[in-house]
């Protein structure tokens, strides 16, 4: 179900999320980005993503169990590339467009990816007892996508290492607030080599 969900119809609520463009790229101009973004760079969360609400209001709810994992998904692996992996991010950035997670203060500060599952857990968009049986299969597929584009764009990045470098990152240490990021971590060290 999971990957029917990725494969047809998170790209099209992606689209439908109230994105805003980062106004601080007129300022730094063109090129002149430390993070590497540029014109077509998007965000969304704010502080702590107090506009969730009308972030999402185009997405049918329905698709709430499936979306904020995957959203969860895809900025973690973009902070991954972006962190363990910089000489690949332009070319990552390049191929996928994806989001970025933060706020805009001084500049452009990415956001704690945990926040993209414990924030809707805790105002019930989702909850852990409505993804816990298809958990196994939302990390089986996240460990088949990074092996799937590092062997087609960076064969020297081990999927295992990057993965690896994600878990012990500090901020993807449990806070205690998102039971479904417990339990994604757990598998997800349960799947891989340590």
């Amino acid at each position: 179900m999971v990957e029917n969900y990725l494969k047809n119809d998170f790209q099209k609520d992606l689209l439908k999320m109230n994105l805003k463009h980062l106004e601080c790229i007129k300022i730094c101009g063109i090129g002149n980005c430390d993070k590497q973004f540029d014109s077509n760079t998007l965000f969304f969360g704010d502080q702590d993503w107090e506009n969730i609400n009308n972030d999402i209001k185009g997405i049918d709810k329905n698709n709430y169990k499936y979306f904020f994992i995957c959203l969860f998904i895809i900025i973690v692996i973009d902070m991954g590339i972006y962190k363990y992996c910089k000489n690949y991010y332009k070319t990552f950035r390049e191929k996928t467009m994806y989001p970025k997670f933060g706020n805009i203060g001084f500049g452009f500060s990415f956001g704690n990816p945990q926040k993209i599952l414990s924030i809707p857990e805790k105002l019930n968009f989702i909850s852990i007892n409505v993804v816990y049986d298809v958990m196994e299969n939302i990390v089986e597929l996240f460990i088949l996508e990074c092996n799937k584009y590092f062997k087609e764009n960076i064969p020297t990045i081990s999927t295992n290492d990057f993965i690896l470098n994600i878990l012990n990152d500090r901020d993807m240490q449990p806070d205690g607030t998102s039971l479904i990021l417990e339990l994604f971590i757990k598998i997800l060290k349960e799947k891989i080599i340590t």
